[in-house]
């Protein structure tokens, strides 16, 4: 979790550059998103869907307190995903990858919220 808080600061930052200083955002110093970051939330999602079948019928989220709590942060990283398309729109992001990153986050956030609930099936015993 502290790598998926490390990488928000970086969207954060990427988020909140003005195009002058563009070429200061770097990755290894945590300020721009990248496509290791895209592909490693696409391994959690992955790894954690492996585990368990997700429900087939249609989710009213906030089964508990917990998996409510995900689902919140799943509408703030939605909400902050449509704000950015309309920066990408505007040419006002370095690139891309921070909108692939923030798709990739709130279906993490989905598929957590989903277990968190606990009304899943497991595919298979460790």
């Amino acid at each position: 979790m502290l790598r998926l808080q490390r990488e928000l600061f970086a969207a954060g930052a990427e988020i909140a550059t003005a195009e002058e200083n563009w070429r200061k955002l770097d990755v290894e110093k945590g300020t721009l998103v990248d496509a290791s970051m895209v592909a490693s939330l696409e391994a959690l999602i992955d790894e954690h869907e492996s585990r368990f079948s997700m429900p087939a019928e249609f989710i009213i989220p906030g089964e508990n307190e917990g998996s409510a709590a995900i689902d919140l942060a799943r509408a703030i990283v939605r909400r902050t995903e449509r704000r950015c398309v309309a920066l990408a729109r505007e040419k006002m992001l370095p690139d891309g990858e921070i909108l692939r990153y923030l798709n990739r986050l709130a279906d993490l956030l989905f598929v957590l919220a989903r277990y968190e609930e606990g009304g899943f099936t497991p595919l298979h015993k460790r």
